[in-house]
């Protein structure tokens, strides 16, 4: 599981922003929530109304729950793909990673949700489909990120 973890860590030199880490269980299966510290300062979160959500389940046999070969070698490509449209940000904020039994989730909050789903297309559209699917929500205040933040700052997540 360091390994897994390990990849998370800043590297020396690199810009700041902060996640807080995490490690629980579910289920008996461990979970890793990596949370971004702080909302940027750039962002008006009443200006980002929409909770997206992207999740891909996986088989929990393999890694104890948490994605392993072909699987985590998908998931890394399919992140590296994404890369530009997360660091594109202005539109939409890249916030909660969460992974661990049998599912990994990616959370953003964006400003239009149609808009959102056409950076995501167009940011993996020279790749084969992947194993997602993807879940809108109503999110004025930003109450699951919010909530999230505060229960791994008091669980000691750093």
């Amino acid at each position: 599981m360091n390994d897994f973890l390990d990849q998370f860590e800043q590297k020396p030199g690199e810009e700041q922003d902060p996640w807080l880490v995490a490690e629980t269980d579910e289920d008996g299966m461990p979970m890793i929530y990596r949370v971004r510290q702080n909302i940027p300062a750039h962002v008006d979160i009443a200006e980002f109304p929409n909770l997206i959500c992207v999740v891909w389940e996986y088989d929990t046999a393999v890694g104890n729950g948490m994605p392993g070969g072909e699987v985590a070698e998908q998931q890394a490509l399919f992140e590296d793909a994404l890369d530009a449209f997360i660091e594109e940000g202005g539109a939409s904020e890249h916030m909660v990673v969460v992974t661990g039994n049998g599912r990994k989730e990616w959370l953003w909050y964006a400003k239009n949700p149609d808009n959102w789903i056409e950076g995501f297309s167009n940011a993996l559209n020279e790749l084969p489909p992947f194993p997602v699917e993807i879940q809108g929500y109503e999110a004025e205040g930003w109450a699951a990120y919010k909530d999230l933040k505060q229960v791994l700052e008091e669980s000691g997540g750093a």
